[in-house]
């Protein structure tokens, strides 16, 4: 696949700007239940993964501009290019979050302030992202779905992240899992339910280019909001249940990006 340069890229960043919106939440439903020094723990692992995540996303961008001083020639017409927005608000929340785990290394404390700034700029990202492809004359990518696409795999990518990275403390310390277990389930399936119902809505002519693995990608989406509604409220001590319905949806997410960079290949 020539295009893996940008699989990789979209899939990193968009992970460590979901990680970093999902460990803004959990810090706020945790900071009651944890021990300050198991949630700083926790903290800094989570930002470490996010920093190296965004830079090594950014690093596989450099495969697909061929030469990473053509970046610095790429930011240069921000008024036109959604490309260069793209790279100005990469190397933003790339800066603001390596802020925050210095700050976080620093302290011993995390700053809610500087993960939120980082998650704004973040957020625009997606946004540059998205309009780079919707924004082209290439019909499976010109339309709304590309931006809807691209949120709901952030949000899930996210949650997969924070999620294996918290999932010690929720099995150690008692009352941490009811605290998070609904709003991660919610976040999930709102971000699975709003991409599924406007790809069907709308139509993707990207289905059609591989209808097998097209439904192999919603099947395992599906199947793990399922397995966590089940580990959830039915049957919260099986929590193996978690690696495999975070697996599931991650799996399920590699498959859409390959089926979204497939008419490249």
């Amino acid at each position: 696949m020539h295009s893996w340069p940008l699989y990789l890229f979209t899939l990193a960043i968009q992970s460590a700007v979901g990680g970093c919106i999902m460990l803004m939440l959990y810090n706020i439903l945790l900071k009651k239940v944890l021990a300050k020094d198991t949630l700083q723990k926790a903290n800094l692992k989570s930002l470490t993964a996010l920093t190296v995540l965004s830079v090594l996303g950014l690093g596989f961008s450099f495969f697909d501009i061929g030469y990473p001083l053509n970046a610095v020639n790429a930011i240069t017409n921000l008024g036109a290019s959604w490309l260069s927005r793209e790279i100005l608000f990469t190397v933003l929340f790339i800066a603001l979050v390596s802020v925050a785990l210095a700050a976080n290394w620093k302290t011993q404390h995390l700053s809610q302030a500087l993960l939120a700034a980082a998650g704004i700029a973040g957020l625009a990202v997606i946004f540059a992202m998205g309009s780079l492809y919707s924004h082209t004359i290439f019909e499976p990518w010109n339309s709304f779905n590309t931006l809807i696409g691209f949120y709901g795999s952030t949000i899930i990518l996210g949650a997969v992240l924070i999620n294996l990275i918290f999932f010690p403390v929720f099995k150690n310390t008692r009352g941490s899992f009811e605290a998070i277990k609904l709003p991660t389930l919610l976040a999930v399936l709102a971000a699975f339910i709003i991409q599924f119902a406007f790809i069907a809505a709308l139509g993707s002519s990207l289905a059609i280019l591989n209808p097998a693995m097209s439904l192999v990608r919603w099947f395992c989406s599906a199947l793990a909001a399922l397995l966590l509604v089940y580990l959830y409220f039915k049957d919260p001590k099986k929590s193996e249940l978690l690696y495999i319905s975070f697996g599931l949806l991650l799996v399920g997410e590699l498959i859409g990006r390959y089926l979204f960079y497939l008419p490249l290949s």
